[in-house]
């Protein structure tokens, strides 16, 4: 009976909890682990948010070249293509230059909105006489040519039947026969003025809206023909015959994240593409 009570003793003696030291070596590798989980989930957060930002720049600067490059593509469609009709042109600003681009409206099915005038038209008046109004409406903006390929711009204040009035007078005769065409046009330019700049555009003279935000630069050069030597020039002179020269452009954005990193830098991308306005070619 001794002998079994001695064992039993024995064994609840063998039965010993972790000491001071013990525990303290167990809490001090826990909260190294701990650590090293909390600065690595940190550093993986700081690493998705960087990514995303990064994601956000590059489609920044796709979207502002894939909408400049389709308009350009488009440049100078249903207007003449000889005369002193200008379908592209331009200021040279450093890193925020702008471009305009003119293209002929096109009704629903895909069909030029043009006319000619049926009477002539003198110096003073502000209605034309033309074959068909389809298409044309008050606000639109529309280019006059005489024979002689030599015409203006315009804006409609008003549509009757086989009839256009003008918002401003004619300063030259166009006589019976003269072309007129309904034209769009767009300026793309850089507007710094906020707090963040951001790509805008301007459609047939109205107020800037914004396209893309971020948008820190935009530098536009043109290649004039003859070709080859194909020379390369940051912009023609404005009013100059030589913009009808540009078959090519040269368009080169710079987008910034929308948030700095954290070593405090905006993420910056920049991307250049070449088109050639096939209108104009």
């Amino acid at each position: 009976m001794r002998s079994i009570l001695c064992s039993r003793n024995s064994r609840k003696a063998d039965v010993r909890g972790y000491t001071l030291i013990e525990l303290m070596v167990g809490l001090t590798l826990t909260s190294i682990l701990l650590a090293l989980l909390v600065r690595d989930f940190g550093f993986t957060s700081r690493t998705k948010d960087e990514m995303e930002e990064m994601l956000e720049t590059q489609q920044g600067v796709r979207a502002a070249l894939s909408t400049i490059t389709q308009e350009l593509r488009q440049a100078g469609a249903c207007l003449p293509r000889t005369g002193d009709v200008v379908a592209l042109s331009g200021t040279e600003n450093g890193t925020q230059d702008s471009l305009t681009v003119r293209i002929g409206k096109v009704t629903s099915s895909l069909t030029c909105i043009r006319t000619v005038s049926t009477a002539d038209a003198k110096v003073g008046d502000t209605a034309l006489k033309v074959q068909d109004t389809t298409g044309f409406h008050v606000g639109d903006w529309i280019y006059v040519r005489n024979s002689g390929g030599v015409g203006d711009s315009f804006i409609l204040s008003g549509v009757a039947s086989g009839q256009l009035n003008l918002s401003s007078a004619l300063d030259q005769l166009y006589v019976s026969g003269s072309g007129v065409y309904a034209v769009e046009e767009r300026i793309y330019a850089i507007d710094a003025s906020g707090s963040s700049p951001k790509l805008t555009v301007t459609v047939d003279g109205g107020s800037a809206q914004p396209l893309v935000d971020n948008v820190e630069a935009l530098t536009v050069a043109y290649v004039t023909t003859p070709c080859p030597p194909c020379n390369q020039i940051t912009a023609p002179a404005q009013g100059s015959s030589d913009w009808t020269l540009v078959r090519e452009v040269a368009v080169s954005v710079t987008v910034r994240s929308a948030h700095v990193t954290r070593s405090g830098q905006y993420i910056r991308l920049s991307d250049t593409t070449n088109v050639k306005p096939r209108n104009l070619i």
